[in-house]
């Protein structure tokens, strides 16, 4: 989903890059985040259970990411 400004799609290994920074500089972010994606490793486990949780049908994480720059604006995942 997607319009002129904005780019919703599903959550892949490679957003690693458009996630690094935050996770890195603001690891505030994810204080109410059921897992934390704070630093490298935590961002690289953030991703690999989010990936998990998709390929088992339980969750479907996406991201949402500025078209212009191709920043980050948001993770998310819907839990079934």
């Amino acid at each position: 989903m997607e319009d002129d400004v904005v780019l919703l799609r599903p959550l892949q290994k490679e957003d690693f890059i458009y996630l690094l920074s935050i996770s890195l500089h603001e690891p505030e972010t994810w204080k109410y985040s059921w897992i934390s994606a704070a630093g490298e490793n935590g961002l690289k486990k953030y991703i690999e259970i989010a990936l998990t949780g998709k390929k088992s049908g339980k969750e479907y994480p996406f991201i949402v990411l500025t078209k212009e720059k191709m920043n980050m604006l948001v993770v998310h995942a819907f839990m079934i």
